[in-house]
């Protein structure tokens, strides 16, 4: 028979070694911020604020762009609409409530849109209120020509 003599040996554990390097550097300096870009354009003046009111007791004026007019007679307003106006311009009308309600006319060549509907182009076409107390505000969407009806309170009549 054979002896056999088992040895076993255990691992031999040591102090713990330092921590590793994650390979990563200190952040760096922030770098100079880059140029402002260049300002826009100032955009049209809208209803409110920057708009100029004017009470109208007569029965007829000739609007300035970005401007409000009050129909304040019992007699039909009416307000032509400038010759010149920039896109993004704006006129605005209201009634006052007397009775005389209001008419938009047109120069050469203009012409008013109201949802679905255009007014006949030049000097004979118009859009006018059929109610106490109805308002427009205009707009205009191509130089000197065209204007749309962007914000309205009652219904319009539009030639």
């Amino acid at each position: 028979m054979v002896k056999l003599d088992i040895i076993i040996a255990k691992p031999m554990i040591g102090a713990t070694g330092p921590t590793g390097s994650s390979g990563t550097g200190p952040t760096g300096a922030t770098g100079a911020t880059g140029p402002t870009g260049a300002t826009g354009a100032t955009g049209p003046t809208g209803p409110g604020v920057g708009m100029i009111w004017n009470r109208v007791v007569g029965t007829s004026v000739i609007a300035e762009i970005n401007n409000g007019y009050i129909s304040n007679n019992v007699s039909l307003v009416t307000v032509t609409l400038p010759s010149i106006a920039a896109v993004g311009s704006c006129v605005a009308v209201l009634d006052a409530g007397l009775g005389g309600k209001w008419k938009i006319a047109q120069n050469a060549g203009q012409v008013i849109h109201y949802l679905s509907n255009t007014s006949t182009p030049g000097i004979t076409g118009y859009i006018s209120t059929s109610s106490n107390y109805g308002a427009v505000l205009l707009r205009c969407v191509e130089a000197n020509i065209k204007w749309v009806a962007e914000t309205y309170i009652g219904p319009l009549v539009v030639i």
